[in-house]
């Protein structure tokens, strides 16, 4: 589960995407991405992100850069939906990563 505090400085988010045998996709060039958070209990969208996602051919090959105020959203559980599109063939590779949403606290 990836968790942030609302509000917070947010530093950039990797994964690591395979193949079936384990050999990490090469997304340097030729994709595009877009990515979906929506919460987890009421299957509200929060928002959908289509700039400031980058891919590269070693570990982590996909990369987010949140924006200041783009996870400043109602504390919960959320599951971001990460599409990635080959713009040659227009074939697509989708996953989903679980995320938490914190207040700040006192």
């Amino acid at each position: 589960m990836n968790e942030y505090i609302r509000g917070a400085s947010l530093p950039d988010w990797g994964v690591n995407w395979t193949t079936a045998d384990g050999t990490t996709i090469d997304f340097a060039s030729g994709w595009t991405f877009e990515g979906r958070m929506v919460n987890s209990q009421t299957y509200v969208e929060a928002f959908t992100k289509t700039s400031g996602i980058t891919g590269a051919a070693t570990s982590p090959n996909v990369t987010v850069q949140w924006t200041v105020n783009e996870l400043d959203i109602t504390p919960g559980e959320y599951v971001f939906y990460l599409e990635a599109t080959q713009t040659s063939t227009s074939k697509k590779r989708v996953s989903n990563y679980d995320f938490r949403i914190v207040d700040p606290g006192p």
